[in-house]
C-alpha cells in the first residue's frame, strides 16, 4: 500500500508524521512538503492550486494520505487536499483537539528530538497548549528518543521547569551521556532560581539558551533573572522569543526588542497573526532576527529605511541559502533520508 505524508508548514521534522511513517513501515511511504511560502492576504483558488501544483498528483495516486497543518492561516491548503479520497488531516491548524490514534501516538521515534513532558500549567491567553494538551505531566525521558549515537538532542517540552525533580533527572541524563541540549521551545524564565542556575551550569548547549519575553509587564523579572544567571557559568548570549502584536502596540514591542539588545541578549520576534501584514513589523523582525542588521544600523535608522530597501538589504550568502531552501522544498523525500533526520 502506498502511503503519502504531506507536511504543509513545518520548519523542523514533523514528529506526528514520523510516528505515522514508523507505523506504516510495512508499506511504501512517501513524504512531500509544501514549498515554503509567504502567507498571502487571502487564499484564492489560483494561489492554493499553485502551491499544491507539485503535490496533488501524489495525493491522487496514494492509497491513503496523512496531512499535517500547524497554522490556521494555512487551513485552505488542507481543505483543498481534503477533497481527495482517503485523506486524514490533523494538527492544531486543522483541529486543536485532534489526536493521533493511540497505537500511533505511543510510538516514540529515535530521532534525537522529542518530549519528556507535555502540557503546561500556565494559562497564557495567546497559547493553545493548555487547551490542546492539558496540565503538565511527565511522559518520558532522553532515552526514549535519543538514538544512542548523536552528540546532541532537542527537547521540545513546553515548560519543563515546572517539573523541577524531572528537570533534575533529565539534566543528569544529559551529563551522564555528555550530550549537548537545545530546549527548543524555551525555558520559563519565571521559574529560574539559584537551583536551576546550578543545573544549567552543568549542561552543554546546542545553540543559545532560550527563554521568552512575551509580556511588557515582565521587565522586572526578566532583568532580575538575567542578572542572576550571569552570576553563574551560563552562556551569556541568552535568546528570547518576543511575541509581538497580540495585545501590545508597535512602540511597546520595539522597546522590548531594543531593551534585550541593550542587555546583551538576542531577541527573536514572533509576529502574532494580528499584525502579519504590518510593514513596520516586517522591518522590526528582520532587524531583530538577523545578526548583521544590528551591527550595521541602529533600530531607529533601520525602521526609517523604505520597506523595499529593508527587504532587499540581504547578504549574498543569505540569498543563496533562501534559494536552496526553496529548491529543496519542491522535492519529495523518503522519511528515512538525511533530510528528515537532521
Amino acid at each position: 500500500m502506498r502511503i503519502l505524508l504531506v507536511d504543509i508548514d513545518s520548519r523542523i521534522p514533523n514528529l506526528a508524521l514520523r510516528k505515522i511513517q514508523i507505523y506504516h513501515k510495512a508499506d511504501t511511504v512517501e513524504y512531500v512538503r509544501v514549498p515554503f511560502h509567504t502567507r498571502p492576504r487571502n487564499w484564492s483558488s489560483n494561489n492554493i492550486k499553485s502551491k499544491l501544483k507539485g503535490i496533488l498528483p501524489y495525493v491522487e495516486t496514494a492509497a491513503r494520505t496523512y496531512v499535517s497543518c500547524l497554522f490556521k492561516h494555512n487551513r485552505p491548503l488542507a481543505e483543498e487536499i481534503s477533497k481527495y479520497k482517503n485523506t486524514i488531516i490533523g494538527g492544531p491548524g486543522w483541529d486543536i483537539l485532534a489526536k493521533l490514534p493511540e497505537d500511533i501516538d505511543k510510538i516514540v521515534p529515535r530521532i534525537n528530538m522529542g518530549y519528556t513532558t507535555r502540557g503546561c500549567n500556565r494559562n497564557c491567553e495567546f497559547c493553545i497548549i493548555p487547551r490542546a494538551e492539558g496540565r503538565l505531566r511527565v511522559v518520558g525521558d532522553i532515552k526514549d528518543f535519543w538514538d544512542g549515537k548523536a552528540k546532541a538532542v532537542s527537547i521540545m517540552d513546553n515548560n519543563i521547569l515546572q517539573a523541577p525533580d524531572h528537570f533534575w533527572k533529565i539534566a543528569q541524563q544529559l551529563c551522564k551521556h555528555n550530550l549537548r541540549v537545545d530546549f527548543m521551545q524555551g525555558l520559563d524564565i519565571r521559574c529560574v532560581d539559584r537551583g536551576v542556575c546550578k543545573i544549567l551550569e552543568t549542561l552543554k548547549f546546542e545553540g543559545s539558551l532560550k527563554f521568552a519575553f512575551d509580556n511588557p509587564n515582565m521587565y522586572g523579572i526578566v532583568e532580575e533573572k538575567i542578572l542572576l544567571m550571569r552570576e553563574y557559568k551560563i552562556p551569556r548570549d541568552l535568546f528570547f522569543y518576543v511575541l509581538c502584536g497580540f495585545n501590545t502596540t508597535f512602540e511597546e514591542d520595539k522597546k522590548r526588542v531594543e531593551w534585550l539588545v541593550s542587555k546583551g541578549c538576542d531577541p527573536y520576534v514572533m509576529k502574532h497573526e494580528n499584525i502579519h501584514f504590518d510593514s513596520r513589523y516586517r522591518r522590526l523582525t528582520f532587524w531583530a532576527n538577523k545578526v548583521w542588521p544590528q551591527k550595521m544600523y541602529g533600530l531607529d535608522e533601520w525602521l526609517k529605511k523604505s520597506d523595499k530597501g529593508a527587504n532587499n538589504a540581504r547578504s549574498a550568502k543569505d540569498s543563496k541559502k533562501r534559494k536552496c531552501v526553496l529548491r529543496c522544498d519542491t522535492k519529495t523525500f523518503p522519511l528515512g533520508s538525511k533530510y528528515m533526520q537532521r
